[in-house]
């Protein structure tokens, strides 16, 4: 393994990437799982009176 100080940091730099997207990731699932499910159709009737009665119950 490399000790030069480019390695290192580019090293560390991935590190934290991968880190906030893993946190992102994360995040975004459980916000997705928490909200009502998402019409399939704009043009799909059922689906926006679903939406619509999720929204204003």
């Amino acid at each position: 393994m490399s000790t030069d100080a480019i390695v290192l940091l580019k090293e560390e730099l991935v590190n934290q990437i991968l880190e906030a997207l893993t946190v992102h990731t994360y995040l975004e699932n459980e916000v997705i799982a928490m909200r009502p499910e998402a019409p399939r159709s704009p043009k799909d009737p059922k689906a926006i009176k679903s939406a619509r009665d999720a929204a204003t119950a």
